[in-house]
This record gives C-alpha cells, sequence and structure tokens, in this order.
C-alpha cells in the first residue's frame, strides 16, 4: 500500500503562499560579521577552538547573502558529518530572531527549528505540535534524513517530511534544511516532486573532516 499524503487524512488549514520577500534589512556584510560572531561563540560555548576554514567563511557570505536578498524560498545546508553545519544553522537562528524582535510586528519572521526526527515522532504520537510544521512561516529541519521515511498514523502509513516540504515548497513557506544526504539520496528518500522543489532552494555545502568529539581542531 501506497503511504498516504497528510492532506488526505486531516482538515488541515491551508495557509495562503506567502508571496512576502525574507530579507533582512541590513547591509550583508554587517549580517555576515554577526554571523561569524555568533558561529564562533557556538563553538566555543561547545568546548572546541575556532580556526574557521576557507569553506566555512564561504558557507558564511552565502548564508548572509541569501537573509539579505531574499532570492529563494529556502536554504539547505548540506555535507558530511560534523562539519558544522547545524551549528551554522543555530547561528542563522539566533541572528535572525534577534533581529526579528527589533522590527515592527507585521514584519516579525521568527524561525522555528526541530530535528527531523523529532518532527516525524510527533505525528506518530499525534502530537498537537503535528500541523504547526505546515503553518509555521520559517522553520529549520535538522537532520534531515535520520527520521523514518514512513510513520503509523491513525493505522495509515504516512510520509510527513515529505508532506511538510512538498506543502512549504507548493506555498513558498520559508524553510531551512540542514542534512547529510546528497542530492542522489534525497531523490531515493524523498522522491521526485520533493527532490525537484529542493532544487530551487539556495545550497551551502561544508564538507570536510568531522570535528566531533575533539578539541582545537581547525573549523
Amino acid at each position: 500500500m501506497e503511504p498516504k499524503t497528510i492532506g488526505n487524512l486531516m482538515d488541515a488549514s491551508r495557509c495562503r503562499p506567502n508571496t512576502r520577500i525574507f530579507r533582512i534589512g541590513r547591509p550583508v556584510h554587517e549580517v555576515r560579521d554577526n554571523l561569524l560572531s555568533i558561529y564562533g561563540q557556538l563553538i566555543v560555548e561547545s568546548g572546541k577552538t575556532v580556526r574557521f576554514t576557507p569553506e566555512h567563511y564561504k558557507a558564511v557570505d552565502l548564508a548572509a547573502w541569501w537573509l539579505t536578498t531574499g532570492q529563494t524560498w529556502g536554504l539547505k545546508i548540506m555535507g558530511g558529518v560534523g562539519t558544522g553545519k547545524s551549528t551554522l544553522m543555530e547561528a542563522i537562528r539566533k541572528f535572525v530572531n534577534s533581529y526579528m524582535r527589533r522590527v515592527p510586528p507585521q514584519q516579525q519572521v521568527f524561525i522555528n527549528k526541530c530535528d527531523a526526527s523529532v518532527i516525524a515522532d510527533s505525528f506518530r504520537e499525534d502530537s498537537e505540535d503535528c500541523q504547526a510544521w505546515f503553518r509555521y512561516r520559517a522553520v529549520a529541519i535538522d537532520d534531515l534524513g535520520i527520521e523514518p521515511t514512513t510513520v503509523k498514523y491513525y493505522g495509515n502509513e504516512i510520509m510527513p517530511l515529505t508532506d511538510i516540504l512538498h506543502r512549504r515548497a507548493n506555498e513558498r513557506k520559508i524553510t531551512f534544511v540542514v542534512t547529510n544526504l546528497d542530492k542522489v539520496s534525497i531523490r531515493a528518500k524523498y522522491g521526485e516532486r520533493v527532490y525537484d522543489r529542493m532544487r530551487d532552494m539556495t545550497t551551502i555545502i561544508l564538507n570536510g573532516e568531522s570535528n566531533r568529539g575533539s578539541y582545537g581542531q581547525r573549523i
């Protein structure tokens, strides 16, 4: 039996497509400097030494450009395990949410961040948070790919992350994705329609040696 889409199982309130461009109203160099500062602070707080590589500077440059231009509906951060992807995403979240507290309420867009496995579990457990991942104006999905592809929901098999990504792409809602998967693996796990829409996202690639579990490493 083919997994059913969530839209066929519940009366989910569908939001109108978000046509408002997500854009930080500050110079790109200022956003870059803030991101680097927060990124470094997070690394220090984790007990590691801050030694950014050229690849990390390039990643921060691209993140700052995306935040200040609003060119695409989403940003995906790809690469190997332990290369600083999730930490960069957390730096982006902290910077954006801090900035949004200083703008008029009607312009505020806060990033809601969660692991993909926790999101999948919320559907299996019928949590009240399920529908929030469709409604939030901006979400960040960390570790996309480690969650089960399908989960049981009211006796039916559904693909929650596939449906969330597909609907958010159709409605042009701001979406961040952090994943160890490459393009081939994304297509295999989530299907052609989600893969095609994720190609429209701006992509940051962070590769190199894993920095987990060591100190004084390059990052």
